[in-house]
C-alpha cells in the first residue's frame, strides 16, 4: 500500500472514532431513558398496589435499557465504507469514496484521483467537523425519569409495605415448599422404610405444603409452622418405628431448625402475660402466684377454688372474672392454652368451671413452665365421674324470683339425681357415648310435679317445712339429648330476664349467651 492510500485511510479512521463516539451515547441516552421510563412506571405503581416486584423490574428494565444502548451502537456502527460516505458529506464531493474503491491502482487517474482527495482532507478540521456533542433534551429526559423511578423506589407507602410482606411470604412459601420436597426425595430414598410408611409420611408432607400455601400473611404462616410443628411431634410420638421417627425429626428441624428454641421463648411470654393478666383482678391474683410456683397441685387447687368461689358470686364479679380470663386468652400465642383460658372465660361467666377445662388448663400451664406446651397437645387422658343421691322431700313455700318447681308430696316420695362424665380418647379428644345422636344429659323430675305448692312472692318472707323419708324413692333423672332441651331452657332463661333488676348490660350478655346456645 502506497503513502497516499495510508494517509486517506488514517483521516477515514479519525473520523470514524468520532463518528462512533457520538453514536454510543445517543444511543446509550435513549436506552437509559427507555428503561428509566419503563421502571419509573412499575416503581410507581408498587406506591398504590402491593406489587413488591415492581421495583426490582424496574431495575431490571434500567439495566437492560442501558446494557441494550450499548449492545445496539456497537450493531449500528458504521463499516469503512460508510464512513467515507459520511465523510463525503461533508462537502468533499465523492473523493473520499472514489479514492477508497481505486486502493491499489496506480495508473495516472488513481493517482491524480487520491492525491486531490488528500490535499481537500487537509483542509478539513475533523474536530469540528465531528463534534462530539451530547443532546440537552434527551438529558433532560433521561433525568426525569429517573428521578420518578427513584421516587417510586424509595418512597415508602402502606401499599409498597405490603407489597413487601407478600413478597418475603411468597419467596418463605417458596423456600418451604422446597425443603419439602427434599425430604420426600429422602423418605422414598430411605430403603429402611415400607412402602406403607413412606405413603404415609409423602401424604403428611403433602398436606404441610397446602397449608404452607394456603397462608395469607407471615403471621399467618407462622402459626401454620406451629400447628406443623405440633403433628410431627404427636406422629413421632404415637409412632413405634425408631426409622419413623427419624425421619419426622429430619422434617421438623429442616422445616424450622429453630422450633424449639421459638417454643421455649413463646411459652415464657405466654406465661407472664397470663400472670400480668390474672393480677389484675383481685378474685385471680391467688392462681397467678400459683403459676410462679410452677407446682401443677397448685394450680389446680386454685382452679378449684376459683370455681367454688364463682358459684357464690353476683353476675357482676363473675362478669369481671369472666373478662380477666378473656384477657389472658387474647394475650397467649399458643392457640391450644388460648382456647382453654377461652373456654374457662366463658364457664366464668355461668358460675362454674368444668373438672375437663381445669385439669386441660392446669396441664397445659405446667407444660408451658416446662417448655413442652407444643409437645403436649393430643395426650390421652381421661376421667370417669358419678354420683347419685336421693332424700324425700315434703311441701315448702319460700321467697323467690317467682319462678320454680316442685315434686313430691312428703310421704316417703323423692327425687334423685346422677351426672357422670367421661372424657378422654387414645388421641385426647372427647370420648363419644355409643349413642350417637349427641351429648345426653338427666333431667331430675323435669316434667314431674307442678308449681302448686310454690306460693312465695318475690319480695314475701317465706317459710319450708320438709318432710324427711327413711323409704324415700330415689328417681334417676330422664336422659335426653341436650340439643332437643336446650331451646327450652334457653327460652325460660331470657323469659325470666323480664322485669329483674339485674342491670341491662347483664340481660344482654345473658340474652346472647343463650342464643348462641341455640
Amino acid at each position: 500500500m502506497e503513502d497516499k492510500e495510508r494517509q486517506i485511510l488514517g483521516y477515514i479512521k479519525k473520523a470514524g472514532k468520532r463518528i462512533k463516539v457520538q453514536i454510543l451515547i445517543d444511543k446509550t441516552l435513549l436506552g437509559i431513558f427507555v428503561g428509566a421510563l419503563l421502571g419509573a412506571v412499575l416503581t410507581l405503581l408498587s406506591l398504590f398496589t402491593p406489587f413488591y416486584e415492581g421495583i426490582f423490574l424496574g431495575i431490571f428494565f434500567l439495566t437492560s435499557g442501558l446494557v441494550g444502548g450499548l449492545v445496539i451502537a456497537l450493531f449500528t456502527f458504521p463499516n469503512i465504507k460508510k464512513q467515507a460516505l459520511i465523510l463525503d458529506s461533508k462537502g468533499l464531493n465523492e473523493r473520499v469514496t472514489t479514492s477508497l474503491e481505486l486502493m491499489g491502482q496506480e495508473e495516472g487517474y488513481a493517482r491524480l484521483q487520491k492525491e486531490d482527495t488528500i490535499e481537500e482532507l487537509k483542509k478539513l478540521n475533523i474536530k469540528k467537523t465531528f463534534p462530539i456533542k451530547v443532546n440537552k433534551k434527551m438529558i433532560a429526559y433521561v433525568l426525569t425519569a429517573l428521578i420518578l423511578f427513584s421516587l417510586g423506589a424509595f418512597l415508602p407507602t402502606s401499599a409498597k409495605s405490603q407489597g413487601k410482606e407478600l413478597w418475603n411470604l411468597k419467596k418463605e412459601q417458596k423456600e418451604l415448599t422446597k425443603k419439602i420436597e427434599e425430604e420426600k426425595k429422602k423418605v422414598e430414598e430411605n430403603k429402611k422404610l415400607t412402602e406403607e410408611e413412606k405413603t404415609k409420611l409423602k401424604e403428611i408432607l403433602e398436606k404441610n405444603k397446602m397449608e404452607i400455601a394456603k397462608a395469607q400473611n407471615k403471621e399467618e404462616l407462622k402459626k401454620t409452622m406451629e400447628r406443623i410443628d405440633k403433628k410431627l411431634s404427636q406422629e413421632k410420638k404415637e409412632s413405634k418405628n425408631e426409622e419413623v421417627k427419624k425421619s419426622l425429626d429430619s422434617i421438623r428441624n429442616s422445616l424450622n431448625p429453630k422450633a424449639e428454641e421459638e417454643r421455649k421463648k413463646n411459652n415464657e411470654k405466654d406465661l407472664e402475660a397470663l400472670k400480668d393478666a390474672l393480677n389484675k383482678n383481685k378474685d385471680t391474683k391467688e392462681l397467678a402466684k400459683a403459676l410462679e410456683s410452677k407446682n401443677q397441685e397448685d394450680i389446680d387447687n386454685e382452679l378449684n377454688k376459683l370455681s367454688d368461689a364463682l358459684k357464690n358470686m353476683g353476675d357482676l364479679e363473675r362478669g369481671e372474672i369472666s373478662n380477666t380470663l378473656g384477657e389472658a386468652s387474647s394475650e397467649v400465642s399458643d392457640e391450644d392454652l388460648k382456647e382453654l383460658l377461652e373456654n374457662l372465660s366463658n364457664e366464668a361467666r355461668q358460675g362454674q368451671l368444668s373438672d375437663k377445662n381445669k385439669k386441660a388448663t392446669a396441664k397445659a400451664i405446667k407444660d408451658a413452665q416446662d417448655g413442652s406446651l407444643s409437645e403436649s397437645n393430643g395426650s390421652s387422658e381421661g376421667e370417669g365421674e358419678g354420683s347419685g343421691n336421693g332424700q324425700g322431700n315434703g311441701q315448702g313455700n319460700g321467697s323467690g324470683s317467682g319462678q320454680g318447681s316442685g315434686s313430691g308430696s312428703g310421704a316417703g316420695q323423692g327425687s334423685g339425681s346422677g351426672q357422670g362424665w367421661n372424657y378422654g380418647s387414645k388421641n385426647g379428644n372427647q370420648g363419644d357415648s355409643s349413642d350417637k345422636s349427641g351429648e345426653q344429659v338427666y333431667i331430675p323430675g323435669r316434667n314431674e310435679g307442678g308449681d302448686e305448692n310454690l306460693t312465695g312472692e318475690k319480695g314475701q318472707t317465706g317459710n319450708s317445712q320438709t318432710g324427711y323419708s327413711n323409704n324415700g324413692i330415689n328417681e334417676r333423672g330422664g336422659s335426653v339429648n341436650l340439643d332437643s332441651i336446650i331451646g327450652d331452657y334457653s327460652k325460660e332463661a331470657i323469659e325470666g330476664l323480664e322485669g329483674n333488676s339485674i342491670p341491662d348490660y347483664l340481660k344482654d350478655i345473658i340474652k346472647e349467651y343463650f342464643e348462641e346456645l341455640q
